[in-house]
């Protein structure tokens, strides 16, 4: 216990909360359910977040990240592998974005929350507008193609029945 001295005076005992001793309780992993609240974040009473990040990120994110570091590289020194400078990025890029707000929402602030198809699909439809109707009206730079739409589409499904349908399947029966 530590004392927790506020601006008027008065001091409060305050308990450190260690996320790795805690886990995730048996039923508090629920689709799209928060199950704290934003002044519980782990970081509220300490004021950084240096302790915060415990776990590691997935050697599957890590990997996507470099592999769209090369694609971006090789396109920069004019080498374009058709089919695969053209979409694969496109294809990993839902999974990657829904990857790490799911690592954001659960390992960082401490909610037990996992994306459901509802996310996935308002996720797929956010970047495809972004992305194919907006960015490029105001740059040259980004073409509206509907092929990058379907690459988008593609990635999120598969990252939801793969990732969250799967493999929560096998951890939960212990395949």
């Amino acid at each position: 216990m530590q004392p927790k001295i506020y601006q008027d005076g008065r001091k409060e005992n305050i308990q450190l909360r260690n996320r790795q001793k805690q886990g995730f309780p048996e039923g508090k992993r629920s689709t799209g359910n928060f199950s704290k609240s934003p002044a519980n974040y782990y970081w509220a009473d300490y004021g950084d977040t240096s302790h915060v990040m415990k776990t590691k990120i997935s050697y599957w994110f890590f990997l996507g990240l470099v592999v769209w570091t090369i694609i971006i590289f090789l396109r920069k020194k004019g080498i374009i592998i058709p089919v695969f400078s053209n979409y694969f990025t496109d294809f990993i890029t839902v999974p990657m974005y829904t990857y790490l707000i799911e690592y954001i929402m659960n390992d960082v602030l401490g909610y037990y929350w996992k994306p459901d198809l509802k996310f996935i699909l308002s996720s797929i439809m956010y970047l495809s507008i972004l992305f194919e109707v907006i960015c490029p009206i105001f740059s040259e730079r980004f073409t509206g193609d509907i092929l990058d739409i379907a690459a988008y589409f593609a990635g999120g499904i598969l990252y939801y029945f793969l990732k969250i349908i799967l493999w929560d399947f096998f951890k939960s029966n212990r395949i």
